[in-house]
């Protein structure tokens, strides 16, 4: 789907959105405003984030591990957790395409 991120993870795929209710609830809880959250780069955040996000119930720390066994922690970062920003209509393309060019930048210097 369109504004759902799909991931196939250990032969199952999993669908990630960050819908209206969810980015409130996870608000309340960090005491923080979800631009804050995605910024928030820890383990235990990133983790959080996929628990909110995944729309059928799941064990983050089971998925966090499958996509460590795929994907380094900046690509983790990169490509799911900032796209999931993006699909959920948080941040636009645009942004994202900003942001992983200054991260090839700071990789080049």
């Amino acid at each position: 789907m369109d504004n759902e991120l799909v991931k196939e993870i250990n032969g199952k795929e999993y669908h990630f959105k960050l819908k209206s209710k969810r980015i409130v609830d996870l608000e309340k809880l960090t005491g923080k405003s979800i631009i804050e959250i995605i910024q928030d780069t820890s383990m235990g955040n990133i983790a959080r984030i996929l628990k909110f996000a995944c729309l059928e119930d799941c064990d983050e720390y089971a998925i966090l591990d499958a996509l460590l066994e795929q994907l380094t922690y900046e690509k983790v970062i990169t490509d799911i957790i900032l796209e999931i920003a993006v699909v959920s209509g948080i941040i636009s393309k645009t942004d994202l395409a900003k942001v992983n060019s200054k991260v090839s930048e700071e990789k080049n210097q």
